[in-house]
C-alpha cells in the first residue's frame, strides 16, 4: 500500500520555496543535485518529491525531516530564547 498524507500536507514547488523563503529554482536545483553530489559539491541526499504529470508535489513533513539533516538547520533543536523587551520577528522556519 502506498503512504497517505493528509490534504494540506502535499505542497507545490511555489508553496514550498515560500515558505522556506527561496527562490523556486533553489528547490528545482535541490531536488536533482545527483551529479553535483558526485563531484562532492552538493548536498548528500535531494528534497524528496513526487511528480504528479509535470508537476512536483512535496510533503511538507518530509521537506522539514530533509532540513534536518541539513548543516546548519536543525530546525527540531533548541532555540535560544529571545531578549526580553526586544520584540523581534522570529527568524526560524516552521
Amino acid at each position: 500500500m502506498g503512504m497517505m498524507l493528509a490534504k494540506d500536507e502535499l505542497l507545490t514547488i511555489e508553496e514550498v520555496a515560500q515558505r522556506l523563503k527561496c527562490n523556486v529554482d533553489n528547490i528545482y536545483r535541490l531536488t536533482r543535485n545527483r551529479a553535483k553530489v558526485r563531484a562532492g559539491m552538493g548536498h548528500s541526499t535531494p528534497i524528496s518529491h513526487r511528480r504528479v504529470g509535470r508537476q512536483m508535489l512535496f510533503s511538507w513533513q518530509e521537506v522539514i525531516q530533509w532540513l534536518n539533516t541539513q548543516p546548519g538547520f536543525g530546525l527540531e533543536e533548541e532555540r535560544p530564547s529571545e531578549p526580553k523587551g526586544e520584540g523581534h520577528d522570529s527568524q526560524y522556519l516552521v
